[in-house]
């Protein structure tokens, strides 16, 4: 099952909005806020998101991965 919970804990590790991340790839912020509530999206949604916070699509779908352990680019 995926785990869009980490859409909110990476922004706040990438310090940008929900708000700015929905704008990135055209959407309203309250549809970020859905798809992390139902947990649920269609791929080339969830592609675009993963693009912007630069993580591998993967990372919302392996319960293996711990988001912790990423290596984030610095701005």
């Amino acid at each position: 099952m995926a785990n869009f919970l980490l859409i909110r804990e990476l922004c706040e590790l990438k310090k940008i909005t929900i708000r700015e991340l929905a704008s990135r790839i055209g959407k309203e912020d309250s549809s970020i806020q859905a798809i992390v509530r139902n947990g649920t999206t269609n791929t080339k949604t969830i592609e675009a998101i993963a693009k912007v916070l630069e993580v591998p699509v993967g990372v919302f779908f392996d319960d293996t991965v711990s988001y912790t352990h990423l290596t984030l680019p610095t701005n």
